[in-house]
């Protein structure tokens, strides 16, 4: 046999080699035990740095990880940064974090991790080089990194979107969904709708692509009908889960749905695997407060208008205390845009069915004319006005006098901690919202208007 029959031979044997190993080696097993963050982690970093120039890393990174159930990390980036800039270093600091593997708990979570760099101390060199050269044998030490207690997770704070997305670091291992969930965390959201809408293609019941399609969707205003779909379908799926509520609750805040956003609110806070996902849930506490303090107070302007004759006239007295002032605040914010002036005209309703009123303030100038409406739901107790356009989901959200009043001090605390909904066997009293309000949570997700 010739030596170019040999190496054809041979060659035919390596390819098969590779076409039987290589499936085993795409499925292969993660690693089950737990991988903490480490300090030699750090320090790899710290010295890398320090081998291409900088020695001066001084301040605090702040790291978000995306983690599975099982505890592995499938992404992280830098959420945000102070003194710091090096994105070199940071850099690095992803790319470790996906080697670690958390405790397992219920659900898929983000949790912060933040570092903080001091300078070094002195450091000798005595080499050939720094003597010949005449610089001074002292000079500074690399930075030092002090890891955090990973049980005290930092305060809430704004995300940094430049570097959050010149540092997001996906694992190899990341599904579709999950790599269009890290897209959506850093504000990619034109790639995080394509890579998600992907992963439902190849998996229509995918929760987790479903819950970041539908924040995704409403968080950018791309199509919040569909937002709002795809978020009660999650939920109609997984009635029992948090990131459910959650993922519908986020959608709601979008689109000014306060009725839907207090629903939804109570019951992620409800839900018995709401602990991973705490943090993630009070940072929409306040979002939350101000949507059912517009409720309250919408309820009260409601009592007031009880003696007009008819629901319409009761429709357009709400709507008038509630967001008279605010649609002519709006005319005058678009004239300032447009440099022209807009007039707002009378309210209108039209009845759509029994207690279902549609109104609307058309907004005109000579060459534009923009018609914010709500659809307005007339109970025998209480009215609710949900915004059916963009214009309306901005003056509702920024122009309403219906939430201008201030909440109890104490209201912010007992949302958490304190069952809300009327005839709940712990609620306590002063803890509960008016009657009003409280007859809008007759039961989870029910009785919630369309948008």
């Amino acid at each position: 046999m010739d030596l170019r029959s040999s190496l054809e031979r041979l060659a035919g044997l390596f390819v098969v080699a590779i076409a039987v190993t290589a499936p085993a080696a795409v499925a292969r097993d993660l690693p089950t035990h737990q991988r903490l963050p480490l300090q030699m982690d750090f320090d790899h970093c710290a010295l890398a740095a320090a081998d291409y120039g900088n020695q001066n890393l001084q301040g605090r990174v702040r790291l978000q990880l995306l983690i599975r159930k099982t505890g592995h990390v499938y992404a992280a980036f830098v959420h945000s940064e102070r003194g710091i800039d090096d994105r070199r270093f940071e850099h690095c600091l992803t790319n470790q974090a996906v080697l670690w593997v958390l405790p397992p708990v219920e659900l898929d979570y983000s949790r912060a991790y933040q570092i903080t760099l001091v300078p070094g101390g002195t450091e000798i060199d005595f080499s050939n080089d720094t003597y010949w050269s005449g610089q001074h044998f002292a000079g500074p030490g690399r930075a030092s990194v002090f890891m955090p207690d990973i049980n005290d997770p930092p305060a809430p704070a704004e995300l940094n979107v430049k570097a959050a997305q010149a540092t997001l670091e996906t694992s190899d291992f990341a599904t579709q969904a999950e790599q269009g969930i890290a897209e959506l965390e850093v504000r990619r959201y034109p790639e995080s709708i394509q890579t998600l809408r992907g992963a439902l293609q190849a998996n229509a019941d995918d929760t987790l692509a479903l819950r970041g399609l539908a924040v995704a969707l409403a968080e950018s205003g791309t199509d919040l009908r569909e937002a709002r779909y795809l978020g009660e379908k999650l939920v109609a799926m997984q009635p029992d889960s948090e990131a459910s509520h959650e993922a519908l609750l986020r959608v709601c805040l979008a689109a000014g749905d306060d009725v839907c956003a207090y629903a939804e609110f109570n019951s992620a806070r409800d839900a018995s695997d709401v602990n991973p996902r705490s943090r993630a849930l009070s940072e929409l506490q306040g979002l939350t407060e101000k949507a059912a303090n517009r409720l309250r107070t919408a309820a009260r302007s409601f009592v007031q208008c009880t003696g007009q004759k008819g629901d319409e006239a009761r429709a357009l007295c709400v709507a008038r205390r509630c967001l008279d002032s605010g649609t002519a605040a709006f005319a005058d914010e678009l004239g300032g845009l447009r440099g022209t002036s807009y007039q707002p005209s009378d309210w209108r309703a039209a009845r759509v069915s029994e207690g279902r009123i549609v109104v609307e303030r058309p907004l005109e100038n000579v060459k534009d004319r923009r018609d914010p409406r709500w659809l307005v739901k007339v109970g025998d107790s209480l009215v609710t006005l949900t915004p059916t356009n963009a214009d309306a989901r901005h003056i509702t959200l920024q122009h309403n006098a219906c939430s201008v009043t201030k909440a109890p001090q104490s209201w912010a605390k007992d949302l958490l901690k304190s069952p809300l909904a009327p005839g709940h066997a712990a609620a306590k009293p002063g803890t509960q919202i008016e009657e009003p309000l409280d007859k809008l949570v007759e039961a989870k997700g029910k009785a919630t208007p369309q948008p």
